[in-house]
């Protein structure tokens, strides 16, 4: 409950008599009808009896002219939870899916912050509607959950490049809307629209203003506080009473206001729901739950939370619990079992003695007791990449080694260590002074540490490290964000880049993929996708090697991923082929390691446990010849095939591992079975094969998407036209000034999706890294339209790996033949 649920609730309020309120639900699947089609509704996948879930507010017919049109929440015969139709304030509630429809919380998502998901989907779709572009002024106003909501979401996807003012007349709102990002706090009255005024000189007035309150006089001065052609959205629900009173010329003759109207949560098709369990799985949905969350009472007590939401209280949310209500979800998606525990692999990142002056800063830092390291990190990680000019930020506790066998040691005074490496030393110098070093400039860091001394530009060297803690040397572990952004792999603790190169070389020899490389690695990529299949791991060794030698780039500031082919599925040749694949590149570890694909073959050495061979032309295998040792399959199932996968992360030979080109089925099958989940799943991925449900279904099971072949197969399309030759995806392109394929690589990565194009032109590979920047510029409508592109074409054809069927082969292959 929330303040306004008189609205729905009180005398004379919406809800129909002897409805049972409540539409802001999470809930765990008790039973399945016979006939019900209980599926999620982004992915399809089906739903099983104890999975948490979290069920639209509206019920609509799908028959109607706006349900037709993919808008359902406006349909003609609308119903509401908790108005028209019984909600959730009971011990059991009844839904009928697809007309109610249900989506499946991301493992672990706690039930009370999964009931957040229906008014943070109202926050998005305000959000959306508005078209944002980076460098506006944003005005929220209203800091209930639906404004702290849009707050979030702003944070979220526009990681600091958008301001945020929020408003209200209660100082702990305006507080709790500063710890999810806002920059300032005003009371929106005649002083606050001055103060709005004055934080954005030249033009006057925010671009966008938020009205999350539903109050009149919000309305009046959201007019007032805008600038001149800038836009309104109003989230609010007005009760009823004195209309709005302002001047309607303000509008139209003299600022020339958009006005626009946001209801709900928008419809599925805008995937709204989704992206708001992925922000309450992440840090900042956690902080939503913490300072919107006010009140926890017993369902029993359901007079007392009404109480609470009215009057002056100070409460904003109110989450009432039914006896036994699940906390913690249990799906098979998620392994319940903890994965075995990993060796750490590689050295720690020393601070190296050097005469040179590095350009670079170092930062000690000592956190406060019980605060959050990983917050620490993202804010440093948010904050730095907001500045132009830094090539990388290491970050980590912070030891001390004395003598070289020495067991590290707490660094006396600090706990924490941040290196803030820079492009050039004209750079560095010019960001010196800058006010960011008495403070960091922010709010979250500020509240997490106790000090921090930042070392002079000039003096970053082991000495004066001694000088300052009073120890021979310092270091660092090994893992090092680069300001790029970075996915995270949930299971594996690392980060990838969101942008790499990939090796695969088409017919070209190992020597033209080696330059390519070298190429690559003198254009800022440290991401590098290979496989033994590719042929070209000895030469592309040679070039890290040469880079790691002279000192352009270190091991640990490379992500490097390889594949084990289709013949070396076996647990013996699956440790055999990983350690060639290192001793070919001259390596001691991989960052990711795949299985490139779930079909074995006999290898030539094998032909005894080899299956019955396959019929000539049953399989069209991409890119890639066919031998006859590679026509047999091979008897080994799938789970041996991981479980020796599982035992090199335990050894040390790899930091992740994944899969490549598994489909939903087979990802659910591994799933429910592993101990160590795979960490990414590579697959074929352009705007004509986008996978809306593969994607879906991997982000929500903790497993990052990969794309190769991210730009379709540029002079390789047949028949039909390429992707980058789209007039949509040039008109998209054309609007931010960049490439077809740049537009192609943003639209991929704002999804969340990691890529890894492949190009020898050096001009190629600096233009695609605009990808990263362009990502989060694209508008919502870009969005859509490079999503109706997809027309399910692929490029890399393999008849057996269809997009909505699993291949009959889980155990060995057997049934294909069949």
């Amino acid at each position: 409950m929330y303040k306004g649920s008189d609205f729905y609730w009180g005398p004379g309020g919406r809800a129909r008599v002897g409805v049972v309120p409540g539409h802001e639900i999470s809930a765990q699947i008790a039973a399945i009808g016979p006939r019900a089609a209980a599926t999620d509704a982004s992915t399809g996948v089906a739903l099983q009896v104890g999975q948490m879930v979290v069920p639209e507010q509206a019920s609509a017919c799908g028959t109607c002219w706006y349900c037709q049109r993919g808008s359902r929440h406006k349909c003609d015969s609308l119903h509401l939870l908790g108005q028209g139709r019984d909600g959730g304030m009971a011990q059991y509630m009844l839904v009928d899916p697809p007309h109610t429809p249900l989506h499946l919380c991301p493992p672990g998502l706690p039930a009370e912050r999964a009931a957040l998901a229906e008014p943070l989907a109202c926050s998005l779709h305000g959000v959306d509607r508005a078209q944002l572009r980076d460098g506006d002024v944003a005005v929220v106003a209203g800091l209930g959950v639906i404004g702290l909501g849009v707050v979030l979401s702003l944070q979220q996807q526009f990681r600091g490049r958008v301001r945020v003012i929020a408003a209200d007349p209660l100082p702990q709102r305006v507080a709790a809307a500063r710890e999810l990002g806002a920059e300032h706090g005003v009371v929106l009255d005649e002083r606050g629209v001055q103060q709005i005024t004055t934080l954005t000189p030249g033009q006057r007035g925010a671009d966008v203003y938020f009205e999350c309150s539903g109050h009149p006089a919000s309305l009046v001065n959201g007019v007032a506080a805008l600038r001149k052609m800038g836009t309104l959205v109003h989230l609010g629900i007005w009760d009823g009473g004195a209309a709005p009173a302002f001047n309607w010329n303000a509008v139209s003759a003299l600022k020339e206001l958009t006005v626009l109207g946001s209801s709900l949560g928008g419809c599925t098709d805008q995937r709204v729901w989704p992206r708001a369990l992925a922000f309450l799985a992440s840090g900042g949905g956690a902080t939503l739950a913490r300072v919107a969350i006010t009140h926890r009472l017993p369902l029993a007590k359901v007079v007392e939370a009404h109480a609470l939401t009215g009057g002056a209280s100070d409460s904003i949310k109110v989450v009432l619990q039914p006896a036994g209500a699940a906390q913690v979800i249990a799906s098979p998606q998620a392994p319940t079992h903890e994965p075995p525990a990993r060796r750490p692999v590689g050295p720690a990142v020393v601070v190296e003695p050097s005469a040179d002056r590095r350009v670079e800063h170092v930062v000690l830092l000592q956190m406060k007791p019980g605060a959050c390291e990983r917050t620490l990190e993202a804010a440093l990680r948010s904050y730095y990449t907001l500045i132009p000019g830094i090539q990388s930020v290491s970050f980590g506790p912070i030891f001390v080694v004395k003598g070289p066998a020495g067991e590290p040691e707490k660094l006396e005074g600090f706990t924490h260590m941040a290196r803030i490496r820079f492009t050039s030393e004209a750079l560095m110098e010019a960001f010196g002074p800058h006010p960011s070093h008495a403070d960091l400039r922010d709010n979250v860091v500020d509240k997490l540490v106790d000090k921090k001394i930042v070392l002079d530009a000039f003096d970053r060297s082991p000495a004066a490290l001694a000088a300052l803690a009073g120890h021979a040397a310092a270091r660092l572990p090994r893992q090092e964000f680069a300001v790029e952004p970075c996915a995270e792999l949930p299971g594996a603790g690392i980060h990838m880049p969101w942008l790499g190169f990939g090796t695969w070389g088409g017919g070209e020899d190992a020597g033209t993929m080696a330059t390519a490389v070298r190429a690559a690695l003198a254009a800022g990529y440290r991401h590098f996708d290979l496989a033994e299949k590719y042929g070209n791991l000895e030469a592309i060794g040679r070039v890290f090697g040469e880079a790691i030698e002279r000192g352009d780039v270190r091991r640990e500031e490379l992500f490097i991923t390889s594949k084990v082919w289709n013949t070396n599925h076996s647990p013996v040749r699956v440790r055999q082929a990983c350690e060639a694949a290192l001793k070919q590149l001259n390596l001691t570890y991989f960052d990711a390691f795949l299985v490139h694909w779930p079909l074995p073959f006999a290898h030539a050495e094998d032909t005894a446990g080899a299956g019955p061979a396959l019929r000539p032309g049953s399989i069209e295998f991409g890119d890639f010849p066919n031998s006859g040792e590679e026509l047999a399959l091979a008897r080994v199932p799938v789970m041996e095939t991981w479980a020796a996968m599982e035992e090199l992360v335990v050894n040390g030979l790899t930091r992740s591992i994944g899969v490549s080109n598994f489909t939903v089925p087979l990802l659910i099958d591994l799933l429910t079975q592993c101990s160590i989940p795979p960490a990414v799943n590579q697959v074929e991925l352009h705007p004509f094969l986008s996978q809306p449900g593969l994607v879906e279904f991997c982000q929500r099971a903790g497993i990052q998407p990969v794309a190769y072949s991210p730009l379709g197969r540029p002079g390789q399309h047949g028949a039909g036209a390429s992707v980058l030759e789209s007039p949509v995806l040039r008109e998209v392109a054309l609007n931010h000034a960049v490439s077809p394929a740049v537009a192609a690589l943003a639209w991929a990565i704002r999804r969340g999706v990691v890529v890894i194009p492949k190009s020898s032109s050096p001009e190629r590979l600096s233009d695609n890294r605009a990808a990263l920047t362009v990502s989060q510029r694209l508008s919502a409508v870009e969005m859509g339209r490079i999503d109706m592109m997809n027309c399910e074409r692929r490029y890399v054809n393999l008849r057996l790996f269809g997009p909505e069927r699993g291949p009959p082969f889980r155990q060995f292959g057997a049934s294909l033949l069949e």
